[in-house]
């Protein structure tokens, strides 16, 4: 039997073996040794395997395969850049175009030297010039920044979940310079904007420019690593004039107009993890950590398994019903993840939440990094998925828009359920028993299964049928008859003292 299983794990290696070899015109030569009749041991010179995307790879050799995937087909790092799902980017697509790849500017080689970007790159080789002009050498600065990318060219590589076989390393790397250059001037100019200096660039003529750059820069197709960006950062900041302000406080002042919430970003507690962060997108991310009073210890798990309820779905009553049951919702400013619910005035407390072209974006961006990453912290995807149990219809969404929770420019409420809709759907990775807001629908749901919660919401919730009036109305004449019969003959039996029954006694 084992003589058997060592036959066909060999027969099925040569197959594969003399296939991968004709693709690829290169002779394969692989040499097996059996051990203890259990083990098959593949030697070979030289082979091309694919990666998880199916991208050609360069020759490993193999030792030592014990019947598993050896360490060498593994990637050398993790995976922080990934390239959205294509199911996600048709379902999540309008008029406008994809929100997942740039419209304006491209950075990083997934959407490399995408076709309608050359103006971009024009602007990239000034943005570079505009920075070297600042040195009395420019080619010994250039010199030098091009050596680092040099030498953080393979590491950039790994940060990615696909290979890029079509852009050479001359060009990677010059690729890396431009658009970390391009970039860090962009913040410098910006943050001298906001400090009432001069930005004394085309760009800020406009008031669109800004904001597209700053959209695009922020998808999770179009990023490179943080620490490409601090490596030029700091080999550039002999001669900036931007005082003491770091990489990740700038970039954070340039994509605040991005905010969701429009609230301001809090740049002390995000520095103290800024530079662990692998790329600007979750920079962002980072600055939303909801508040340490809202975060609460996952509760003990009284399911048998996470797989006997819908992901997502019916965690707790939608806004109308919500509001039936006496439930308020009260907007308030800040940090949109710190949702809150107060049981003694029965009330949701809710930053609001601004809904436009550029936010919208944005949200997309941050729930696809969060379902991309099993490390990240999936707040926003619990945000979208609260905010999908509340808004079943336009009437739910209604609530929230005059409550001032909701804010769209032509408050459609439509759109505003069509949007938390295809935000929610094909979420994968999540369960209520470890959501930050588990602790806030307990509370909800404990409010609604109050007998006073159900009293009030049982007439508003019910809607009588026909029948039912009818029988009410039939039950309501015969109670109204059967009191008129009482009252009758309650005057029969007891007849007035002036009546002649009682004149007779008298005399």
């Amino acid at each position: 039997m084992a003589d058997a299983t060592v036959d066909l794990l060999k027969s099925t290696y040569e197959r594969v073996s003399s296939g991968a070899a004709a693709k690829s015109g290169s002779k394969t030569q692989a040499k097996f040794v059996v051990i203890d009749q259990n083990q098959v041991i593949e030697r070979k010179r030289s082979s091309r395997v694919k990666n998880i995307n199916g991208n050609a790879t360069d020759a490993h050799v193999i030792d030592g395969l014990d019947c598993s995937i050896k360490d060498e087909l593994l990637p050398r790092s993790k995976w922080h850049i990934f390239r959205v799902p294509g199911a996600r980017h048709q379902a999540d697509h309008d008029d406008r175009g994809p929100y997942y790849t740039p419209w304006t500017v491209s950075i990083g080689p997934i959407h490399y030297k995408k076709c309608g970007m050359e103006i971009m790159e024009a602007h990239k080789l000034r943005f570079l010039h505009r920075l070297l002009d600042k040195y009395g050498e420019p080619s010994s600065m250039l010199k030098s920044m091009e050596e680092a990318m040099r030498g953080l060219e393979q590491k950039t590589r790994d940060c990615y979940s696909e290979e890029f076989p079509h852009i050479d390393r001359e060009n990677f790397t010059k690729m890396m310079l431009l658009d970390g250059c391009y970039q860090i001037e962009l913040f410098r100019m910006s943050g001298r904007r906001s400090q009432g200096k001069l930005a004394d660039d085309p760009i800020f003529e406009t008031n669109w420019m800004p904001i597209h750059l700053g959209r695009d820069m922020l998808l999770l197709e179009n990023q490179l690593p943080l620490f490409v960006l601090q490596e030029l950062f700091e080999l550039t900041s002999q001669s900036n004039d931007d005082g003491k302000a770091s990489l990740s406080e700038l970039a954070l002042h340039f994509f605040e107009p991005f905010r969701p919430g429009k609230d301001a970003t809090e740049i002390e507690q995000v520095e103290r993890n800024a530079t662990k962060q692998p790329h600007l997108l979750a920079l962002f991310h980072s600055s939303f950590s909801p508040s340490t009073d809202s975060i609460k210890p996952p509760r003990e798990i009284k399911r048998v398994n996470n797989y006997n309820t819908y992901p997502g779905k019916c965690w707790f009553y939608n806004a109308k019903l919500l509001e039936n049951c006496g439930v308020k919702f009260t907007q308030k400013s800040g940090n949109i993840l710190d949702i809150k619910f107060k049981k003694k005035d029965s009330a949701f407390h809710i930053p609001t939440i601004f809904l436009d072209e550029s936010t919208t974006l944005v949200l997309r961006n941050l729930v696809a990094y969060e379902q991309s990453d099993r490390r990240v912290a999936p707040y926003f995807t619990y945000l979208v998925v609260f905010f999908s149990n509340l808004l079943h219809s336009p009437i739910d969404a209604e609530v929230l828009l005059q409550a001032g929770i909701i804010r769209q420019t032509n408050n459609n409420r439509t759109q505003v359920v069509d949007l938390f809709c295809s935000l929610g759907g094909d979420l994968h990775g999540f369960d209520m028993d470890n959501c930050y807001l588990h602790r806030v629908i307990d509370v909800v749901n404990s409010y609604t299964n109050s007998r006073w919660a159900r009293i009030k919401a049982f007439p508003i919730n019910h809607k009588p049928s026909f029948q039912e009036i009818i029988l009410l109305f039939l039950a309501l004449a015969v109670a109204l008859f059967t009191a008129g019969q009482t009252k009758t003959n309650q005057t029969v039996a007891y007849p007035s003292p002036s009546s002649s029954h009682y004149a007779g006694v008298g005399g």
